[in-house]
């Protein structure tokens, strides 16, 4: 018996049309074909992995009620290239992220919240970046504690300035 393979995350948002933003514009994702199914979905792809984005009566909880953030699912984490390009990406958007370093690692990580409060790490190999690249920026230093997910109104307000 073996798991052979992580085949899709399922994120749910209030948002689709923010979220799908985020996603592809600043992360970019690839927008997939999907079946056909009876509440608003997406599906996109990032370097092998599918993403479910759902909405509607599908993003609701047992109570009937959207819960932004993962609960008890802390994030999920992509290895990347292009560390500049991520920064530039999302400064252009107007998204707020952190930046770590794990030395012993040789690794540089970004960290970044989705519209529906779902926390994303993307690692990159140190020594595999450009020429040039900087290393993580002491000042935007992440801690868990100290980078709460966005309220979800300044969402909207990132849909209307900087995604939309």
């Amino acid at each position: 018996m073996k798991i052979l393979e992580v085949n899709h995350l399922t994120i749910k948002t209030s948002d689709l049309e923010a979220t799908a933003k985020f996603y592809t514009e600043v992360m970019g994702a690839e927008l997939f074909d999907r079946p056909n199914f009876p509440v608003p979905c997406i599906w996109l792809g990032i370097a092998g992995t599918q993403i479910h984005i759902m909405s509607g009566d599908g993003a609701l909880d047992h109570n009937g009620e959207f819960v932004p953030g993962g609960a008890a699912f802390d994030h999920m984490a992509f290895m990347a290239s292009g560390i500049e390009d991520f920064r530039d990406s999302f400064s252009k958007h107007k998204v707020d992220w952190k930046e770590f370093e794990i030395p012993d690692a040789n690794i540089w990580q970004l960290f970044v919240y989705d519209p529906s409060g779902v926390l994303i790490e993307l690692a990159f190999e140190a020594a595999g970046e450009p020429e040039g690249a900087k290393s993580p920026d002491q000042s935007k230093l992440y801690f868990p504690r100290n980078f709460p997910p966005p309220p979800l109104l300044a969402w909207e307000k990132v849909n209307r300035t900087g995604l939309g």
